[in-house]
């Protein structure tokens, strides 16, 4: 995962940096003499901080589904150690799911659905974190809330009383 993984974050990154380095407040950094570390520590990195945090949610989510499938094609990660005769690694979900394969032959459902579910509860809630992180704007509020603040019609202006 890590070997072909990481191309889909540095290209969000790269793209976003250079989105951030293009708006106007960036540029007016550098015309004001602001060093190259410094427009980065304060204009780049709280605007790519977000999107980072959403992207690893989605990747947290990925990656266990992914270690769940090598756990069931028997490829496990860690140390191993013995159990009813099988080299296992640490324990993990996956390795449940390849132990339970023998279940899922006799059509014996119970032992398989603990871990099966475990893997989607788990993969479920990285993605809806992932989605509710997104859809937060940078105050921190839901981004619903911002939209419906900006379609409030302005109040209307009251002359001062003399």
């Amino acid at each position: 995962m890590a070997m072909v993984g990481w191309r889909d974050i540095a290209q969000l990154t790269a793209e976003r940096v250079e989105a951030i380095l293009a708006q106007p407040y960036a540029e007016a950094a550098r015309a004001l003499g602001g060093s190259r570390f410094g427009i980065f520590r304060r204009h780049v990195i709280p605007h790519l901080r977000p999107v980072l945090l959403v992207e690893t949610s989605f990747q947290f989510s990925a990656v266990l589904v992914l270690l769940g499938e090598l756990g069931y094609l028997r490829f496990f990660l860690g140390q191993p150690f013995s159990f009813n005769q099988i080299l296992l690694p640490q324990p993990e979900l996956g390795a449940l799911l390849a132990i339970a394969r023998d279940y899922i032959i006799s059509q014996q459902w119970a032992p398989v659905l603990a871990p099966a579910g475990a893997i989607a509860l788990l993969a479920l809630a990285f993605e809806l974190l992932g989605l509710a992180l997104r859809s937060t704007d940078r105050s921190g509020r839901p981004a619903y809330v911002s939209r419906r603040a900006a379609w409030r019609a302005p109040e209307p202006a009251t002359e001062p009383s003399p």
